[in-house]
């Protein structure tokens, strides 16, 4: 069996990482008599340099007129140039914020947690908002399973949604990294369409072990199963959108954006569905650990398209302390070491 954890993350990401690379460093050249003259780089969000702002949606095939929409928004809010896009994975989001080969870099990409930890590690960015669903800035996950903590997973069938789900798969390869488990010894793994289908294997015997956003088992949908499978392992909360701003981007445009940002769909707060609504509205709360319902005939256009395009409704200033926990969550998985290497 292949090495399990890093054909889901691992390599995803480091295959993008090494076509960027490490900035070759070459003799300074003589300047030509008349180079003293030619004109400065524009900066990004001039009409002649867009800034790009890219995203990878939890469903591509629903983000409908999502980008046009955020795009006009965040435009006229703004005065910056912009265009909004999408991307396929984190990895290809990092790639474009982190490319060194290009004149101008004109990227700010909406990362996951641990591709935020990424860039960081890489000095492609600063970290400027968070997305927010419901009140709520990130989801922990969980791996399913019976016989008591990670240790029981190797030599288990592990059933998953998909090779390149975060939560039924890349985070529980992680975990196991973060835990000094070998993922290579790990069972037969098996792909499910949908958790309607997995969750029922994992009560019969079928699948041994699976992962999953945190709250699964005791949302509605699937409550039936939440007192026979057992949680073996809960991970930090993992922020549901990092927007991270390319160096070169000045600070009086950041800051534009930044206001543009939380002008056009706010905080999350108000369209929360959990009876804790109001108390939430007053004291805005911390990533969490349960699945947030949002009643969506609430939702401006804006904050629909910004679910579409994010899978959160809202957005907050970053808060750096709370991605303190995933940054410490990379660091134990070895991930980021081995990524930053040239």
């Amino acid at each position: 069996m292949t090495r399990l954890a890093r054909l889901t993350y691992l390599l995803a990401v480091a295959l993008v990482l090494a076509a960027c690379g490490q900035e070759e460093i070459l003799p300074t050249p003589t300047p030509e008599p008349l180079a003293f003259f030619a004109p400065t780089p524009l900066s990004p969000g001039r009409s002649a340099n867009p800034l790009q702002i890219l995203f990878v949606p939890p469903d591509a095939e629903s983000i409908g007129n999502a980008a046009p929409t955020l795009e006009g928004e965040l435009e006229a809010r703004s005065g910056l140039a912009l265009t909004v896009g999408t991307v396929g994975s984190p990895g290809e989001a990092l790639n474009a914020l982190c490319d060194y080969n290009d004149g101008d870099r004109f990227v700010a990409a909406w990362l996951d947690g641990p591709t935020t930890v990424l860039a960081l590690e890489r000095g492609c960015g600063d970290v400027a908002l968070q997305g927010v669903r419901g009140g709520s800035t990130g989801l922990a996950g969980v791996v399913l399973g019976r016989g008591g903590g990670l240790g029981s997973v190797p030599g288990r069938t592990f059933c998953r949604l998909e090779l390149t789900d975060f939560y039924s798969w890349v985070l529980p390869n992680l975990a196991l990294e973060a835990n000094n488990i070998d993922p290579t010894d790990i069972g037969d793994v098996f792909d499910y369409p949908s958790y309607d289908l997995l969750l029922p294997d994992m009560v019969n015997g079928t699948c041994q072990t699976t992962g999953a956003p945190a709250g699964l088992l005791q949302s509605e949908e699937y409550a039936e199963f939440a007192n026979q499978i057992p949680v073996a392992y809960t991970s930090p909360p993992m922020p549901y959108g990092v927007l991270v701003y390319p160096p070169e981007l000045l600070l009086a445009d950041r800051e534009a954006l930044t206001e543009a940002f939380i002008e056009a769909v706010g905080d999350g707060v108000a369209v929360q569905t959990t009876e804790e609504a109001d108390e939430a509205a007053a004291v805005p709360t911390l990533p969490n650990d349960e699945l947030i319902a949002l009643d969506e005939s609430l939702l401006t256009s804006n904050q629909t398209a910004l679910l579409n395009l994010l899978g959160a409704e809202g957005v907050r200033p970053v808060n750096e302390g709370e991605l303190v926990r995933v940054q410490d969550f990379m660091q134990s998985t070895g991930l980021v070491e081995v990524l930053a290497q040239p």
